[in-house]
């Protein structure tokens, strides 16, 4: 696995993008809004 994570061929774009469209799928209302921080702990 980490061999894989080392060389394979990754593009940040596509990945934000990919979860961007799952994120606004799985959460997305009109209305929403998501708020996320470090809690500390």
């Amino acid at each position: 696995m980490q061999s894989l994570l080392d060389h394979g061929l990754w593009s940040a774009d596509a990945f934000r993008d990919i979860v961007r469209d799952y994120v606004f799928g799985a959460l997305g209302d009109a209305d929403g809004v998501l708020v996320a921080g470090e809690t500390g702990s």
